[in-house]
């Protein structure tokens, strides 16, 4: 195989000194001088190794800056106080909450031009910009808001300066930009300004203040007495310090604005060793302290170095995504975030593998890993790919093996010092310092099973063979067999290839005097049919099926066997093992659902590590142990390279970390007592519904866990999705809160508890509740007089109705019986007149014309005649006496008509001829009792006779009013009048005015006289209206 000679490159880029974010940095170099210096470093070097482990990348996760926000290219990295890792630019803070963005800036943050801004000591966000700097306050939304701390008198320069690089200490907080230094006193408040032209960088080493600037050198900083001095010269020289980063106790690494990487240590600076000394291709563009100890370096348009604390290079990333790094930032070890000019990317470079891929120039799909003369050989997505010689610990960048079989490279495998590919033409094989050639053409396969060291079974989805190699030659050494399916996964045995073909099917190919023999097996013990995975360990073959069943086969007597001592370690193992492979020094492998873990056995024992590799969350994944010793691990579309010596990974600090308590139906932040962070101050019943807003604590995962909570006694309840805990209309009580991280493993870490109390509404305060009884007693009562004062003024209003009722009744009664006397009365007086106009009247008129005709007699004596003219007069006047007596007792116009009615017509009668006679009603009339109108007709029917016989009068006017309180008839005439007491005290011929008072006394009313000789009469007669109106 011919090996690639690396490339020289016979000249450098020349970098430029620019101004950027942070004080003074290069410009990154072209990237293809760039590509050219990287090739130069890697391959130019006299002590490049072309062998030894192949590394690949670590673990990364990439972040595009659409997904982040609007933020772009020369973002500033840094951490919140909680350790959510900040993004910052001009006017955006956005912090990556697990696995969400979160925009945490404030409109008020836009125009102040923000350049940093990291977390003080005491937990508050300050902030350096342009011409200003203060502290980030949160509002009550969450976000942030911008308090500056810049004093009312300041110099000019602090209005030309971005400040771009904080230093928190406990006498104050150091605010550096291009034109000097501001420090604030974190007791006073107030400002010292050390005006410094041309600052480089402001850094802190052993309780020192440094500031690095272009025109002065390295001058240190005492803000206590006020003053900036220089620096030993002796060891900083006229340098000017780009950047700096802590290496470890008493030593520091600072880059140079001039490319050179020192080691700071013992008061003295060293060069580095290559490949990042003596002097650097391009300029530092970013240098990140490790929280473990060492730094990460950022080198324009080559990558980024992980140095230990002795400035030794423990890793390099030198892929296309690390030559343009602009930032780093870490805090927690193994966990290193670079930002470069599309996105953000999360490293974990501190795990014992490393992960294989396209970024390394090897497409992975169905990858199988063979090493060959001490070399690493992948057959992946049907081609041959191998290592680039590289000079220094990092990824390796893969090629296609030089000369490889055009048709492909479908299965690979090493027989002896050969390199055997087999694909639809044949098998080629790779002799060393030959190429490849066609060996035993027509026997196609997909895999290649090595036997011993000269035979090798060749397993195609038709057809099944064997080869062999004699005196050099290969050539088939068995008849062929029929094939039994698509070989996609295949183990060796001894002397035999084993297949995996599916849901209970799977199949043994041995290779036996000279011939081919197939076994598939299709009857398992386990109810549920699932796909039967193969592990070979020496002469036994476990095959797994579903729910941790298995059965054990031994090659040697060739039947299933009882293996009491791999029963045992499977039976131990924390998680169900499906696959399990042993290496050369005796440790043994295992793949399971959730990745892969190591054992060790000693005194019967096995010893389980499953934390170490958790970070490779593949599903069942096949595990292969190399005779090299090298462990690689692979699935269809992925592939990783174990590192069994390197450090175990760094302890992940996952616990989660309360962010904020918000109430869901205002998403308002409920503020939190301070120094009780297990314990929250009481919710109002109104903030029953609330939202507890966690982080993870940790960035140590490909995926952020979930989380799991748990409220007081109830059972653990995982949340759907995101980090939020949502507690919806809770009863008033205590609650204790239990949150806990898990992934597919199950629990990670601790979990924290947080007690808070829900109070009561005001109506069920234990004070009101006890109020309750007597507020009942009270209502009661309450109901109680209320209920019997209502009785009482019920049983007032039935009294009133009921005497009002009677009252009515009683009324009506003595009507009725009026009416009934009246009607008796009028009855009685019909039949009286009628008795008298039949007896009397007509006696009387008998006698009269007896009396005139005698006084008519010629006979008659003038004495005889003047008898007879008294009786005549005598006859006269009791005849109009009974009349009378008949006109009193009968009213037949009453009986079809009102009183109205009757008066006119007793107008019309009495004086028919009389134009002066009229009738005027006033008011609304009503009617009348019978009783009454018979004594006012009759009242009225005398008045009206004697003012037409007697009166003489010119004007007769009668007037019935209807009143509120009383009917009132009026009788007026202008005739002669009379003196009212003598024609009432004479008696005899004035029978009809002393009748009036006696009828107007029957309907209990009374009657007004008034008269004189001359003045002519009025009779007036009022009748209450309760005694004259009919109910």
């Amino acid at each position: 195989m011919e090996k690639n000679r690396p490339m020289t490159a016979s000249s450098r880029a020349q970098p430029r000194l620019v101004r950027g974010t942070r004080g003074c940095a290069f410009a990154p170099i072209p990237r293809v001088a760039g590509w050219l210096a990287l090739v130069l470093l890697l391959g130019g070097l006299a002590h490049a190794r072309t062998a030894g482990p192949v590394v690949g990348n670590p673990l990364t996760r990439f972040y595009p800056y659409e997904e982040i926000g609007r933020v772009s290219r020369g973002v500033h990295l840094n951490f919140d106080a909680l350790g959510r890792l900040a993004v910052v630019q001009e006017d955006e803070y956005i912090v990556l909450n697990d696995n969400l963005w979160l925009r945490l800036s404030s409109p008020a943050l836009a125009g102040i031009g923000m350049y940093a801004a990291t977390p003080d000591l005491d937990g508050s966000l300050v902030y350096g910009a342009l011409g200003s700097w203060g502290r980030l306050t949160p509002e009550p939304s969450g976000q942030l808001r911008p308090q500056s701390f810049v004093p009312k008198t300041y110099p000019k320069w602090v209005l030309a300066t971005n400040f771009a690089e904080i230093v928190c200490r406990p006498e104050g907080v150091y605010f550096a930009g291009w034109n000097g230094v501001v420090f604030r006193d974190r007791q006073t408040g107030e400002h010292q300004f050390f005006e410094v032209p041309g600052v480089s960088c402001l850094f802190v080493f052993e309780n020192t203040i440094y500031v690095s600037s272009h025109d002065r050198g390295v001058l240190i900083l005492d803000a206590s007495r006020q003053t900036l001095t220089t620096a030993d010269r002796r060891v900083f020289g006229s340098r000017a310090v780009g950047r700096f980063a802590r290496l470890g106790p008493n030593s520091g690494l600072l880059a140079t604005t001039y490319r050179h990487l020192l080691r700071y240590r013992g008061g003295a600076l060293e060069d580095l060793p290559p490949p990042l000394g003596p002097q650097l291709l391009a300029g530092v563009t970013a240098l990140q302290a490790l929280p473990e100890g060492g730094a990460a370096v950022s080198v324009g348009g080559i990558g980024v170095y992980i140095v230990d604390t002795e400035g030794q290079v423990r890793f390099a990333l030198t892929g296309p995504e690390y030559s343009r790094v602009t930032a780093l930032a870490s805090r927690e070890p193994g966990v290193l975030w670079a930002a470069n000019e599309t996105g953000v990317l999360k490293i974990l470079y501190g795990q014992p593998f490393t992960r294989f891929g396209q970024t390394l120039g090897l497409p992975i799909s169905w990858p199988q890993v063979v090493s060959w003369r001490g070399e690493i050989v992948i057959a992946s997505a049907g081609r041959l790919y191998s290592p680039v010689p590289t000079a220094i610990e990092g990824p390796a960048q893969f090629q296609p093996v030089r000369g490889q079989p055009g048709a492909g490279a479908w299965g690979i495998a090493v027989v002896g010092d050969a390199l055997l590919v087999s694909n639809h033409d044949g098998v080629y094989v790779h002799q060393p310092d030959a190429d490849f050639a066609l060996a035993v053409p027509g026997v196609g396969g997909a895999r290649l099973v090595p036997v011993d060291a000269t035979t090798c079974i060749v397993i195609g989805e038709k057809e099944i063979s064997a080869i062999q190699v004699r005196d050099g030659h290969w050539s088939e050494c068995a008849p062929r067999i029929p094939g039994v399916g698509y070989p996609a996964i295949v183990h060796a045995g001894q002397g035999a290839a084993w297949i995996e073909l599916g849901v209970n099917r799977v199949a043994r190919i041995g290779l036996s005097a000279g011939r081919l023999e197939s076994r598939v097996f299709e009857e398992f013990p386990w109810p549920t049919p699932s796909w039967v995975n193969v592990s070979v360990l020496g002469s036994t073959v476990v095959l797994s099926g579903s729910e941790g069943q298995r059965v054990f086969f031994d090659e040697r007597r060739q039947t299933f066997t009882a293996a009491p001592e791999l029963n045992e370690l499977f039976r131990q193992a924390p998680y169900p093992l499906v696959r399990i492979c042993a290496d050369e020094t005796g440790t043994w492998w295992g793949s399971h659902q959730q990745g892969v873990l190591w054992v060790t056995a000693r005194a019967g024992r096995y010893t389980f590590d499953s934390t170490s590799y958790q970070a490779i969350d593949e599903r069942v994944p096949l595990i292969r142990a190399l005779p090299s010793g090298e462990i690689w691990v692979s699935t269809g579309q992925s592939l990783y390279r174990l590192d069994r010596h390197g450090s175990s990974p760094p302890a992940a600090a996952f616990s989660p970390v309360l962010v904020s308590i918000r109430d869901s139906r205002t998403n308002a932040e409920i503020p939190r007592p301070a120094g009780t962070p297990a314990l929250l101050q009481p919710l109002g019943y109104d903030q029953n519904s609330v939202r507890f807003d966690f982080f993870a604590g940790s960035y140590a995962s490909m995926r952020p866990p979930a989380y799991e909570y748990r409220l007081n006694d109830q059972p653990w309840e995982q949340v759907a999705s995101g980090s939020s805990v949502a507690l919806s209309d809770l009863h008033e009580g205590v609650y204790r809160l239990r949150v806990r991280l898990i992934d597919s493993r199950g629990p990670i870490g601790a979990s924290k508890a947080f007690g808070f109390t829900v109070t009561p509404p005001w109506y069920r305060h234990w004070y009101v509740l006890a109020s309750y009884p007597i507020l009942l007693a009270a209502l009661l009562f309450g109901l109680v007089r209320f209920a019997m004062r209502r009785a009482e003024a019920r049983n007032a209003a039935l009294e009133q109705l009921v005497a009002q009722r009677t009252g009515e009744l009683q009324t009506t009664m003595r009507q009725l019986q009026q009416e009934t006397r009246t009607s008796a009365t009028l009855a009685e007086r019909n039949r009286l007149a009628g008795e008298i106009h039949d007896s009397l009247e007509q006696g009387f008129t008998g006698l009269t014309l007896q009396l005139e005709t005698t006084a008519a007699f010629s006979t008659c004596s003038p004495e005889v005649k003047s008898g007879l003219a008294v009786a005549l007069n005598m006859v006269a006047f009791s005849r109009n006496e009974v009349r009378h007596a008949v006109r009193d007792m009968h009213s037949p116009i009453l009986a079809s008509a009102d009183l109205e009615t009757a008066l006119r017509q007793i107008l019309a009668q009495v004086a028919p001829h009389a134009d002066y006679a009229r009738l005027r009603i006033e008011g609304s009339p009503v009617r009348l009792g019978s009783s009454v109108e018979h004594h006012l007709l009759r009242i009225a029917q005398e008045a009206i006779a004697n003012a037409v016989k007697h009166a003489a009068a010119s004007h007769l006017a009668v007037t019935l009013a209807f009143r509120k309180s009383e009917v009132e008839l009026d009788i007026r005439d202008d005739g002669r009048g009379f003196d009212p007491a003598a024609v009432l005290n004479a008696g005899i011929g004035h029978f009809g005015l002393p009748s009036f008072r006696g009828r107007a006394n029957k309907i209990g009313g009374t009657v007004e006289i008034t008269s004189r000789p001359g003045a002519g009469t009025r009779i007036t007669v009022r009748v209450p209206v309760e005694k004259a109106v009919i109910l």
